[in-house]
């Protein structure tokens, strides 16, 4: 799985790190930290700092790839987002990623109006010309959409298992589609409780190679999951760890720090 794949499906965990803001009066600053693994071999490790003032929001982070990972392609990401809490859910400005993986380097920025729709896109380097298998993207693809970041942070009042987050993360727009699978016993630093597992259903929509191994496969998989946490001082769903099927085998995201 390139660092653009690993990126899209981990960065939405960031917002975890906002259990100890106990009040938005003046600037909360929290760091957290995740891991990822196949085969129990560590891939890559996450680094967030999440800013929170009155109802602004700012998350930033970085991923790098493990000294074993590096010996087959070094990889390296950082993405921003700033935006909205909003009463229902939290709503996006302006969403950035770049990375380098071996010798590729790309980077993304979106910004958002307040109902969700995309108002501007970039890609560096621009896309060359779409291969024949490549779905386009239509207007009505990135109205009500969220980045990649945001996605997975729910108020409390309705179960974070019985709904669709529509994703556009600068170049692929896919839903995930989620549905109840029961409750876990979850601990890591910062953290200790019962969780909420959900299913995870992948319907890419525009974007990305119909023909693609790894697009193929995540679609037709009914084995992704996601696990969410309670936070009680903001009445507020985050997500604590994540399975995502792989044609190798499983890569388990597993939140190692929650809080400062």
């Amino acid at each position: 799985m390139n660092i653009k794949k690993l990126c899209g499906f981990t960065l939405a965990f960031c917002l975890a790190g906002l259990q100890e803001s106990t009040a938005f009066a003046e600037t909360k600053t929290i760091n957290s930290e995740y891991k990822v693994l196949i085969h129990g071999i560590t891939l890559a490790k996450i680094k967030f700092r999440t800013e929170v003032n009155g109802d602004n929001y700012k998350v930033s982070g970085q991923v790098r790839s493990s000294a074993l990972a590096d010996i087959v392609g070094k990889s390296r990401g950082e993405t921003t987002v700033v935006g909205k809490i909003g009463a229902n859910a939290l709503q996006p400005k302006r969403y950035s990623m770049s990375y380098t993986s071996g010798d590729e380097k790309r980077a993304f920025d979106v910004e958002f109006d307040k109902n969700g729709a995309v108002q501007k896109t970039t890609m560096t380097p621009k896309a060359k010309s779409p291969p024949s298998d490549w779905v386009g993207l239509k207007s009505k693809d990135l109205m009500a959409v969220i980045d990649p970041i945001s996605s997975l942070t729910f108020p409390s009042n309705a179960s974070p298992c019985s709904r669709t987050v529509s994703i556009f993360d600068g170049e692929t727009r896919a839903d995930l589609k989620l549905s109840p699978k029961g409750s876990r016993r979850f601990k890591t630093k910062g953290f200790k409780g019962q969780v909420i597992a959900c299913n995870v259903r992948f319907i890419p929509v525009g974007g990305y190679r119909s023909k693609h191994d790894s697009v193929v496969y995540l679609k037709n998989s009914t084995k992704m999951e996601v696990w969410f946490g309670k936070n009680e001082l903001l009445d507020a769903y985050f997500p604590v760890f994540a399975k995502i099927p792989t044609k190798i085998g499983d890569v388990r995201v597993w939140a190692t720090k929650l809080g400062s």
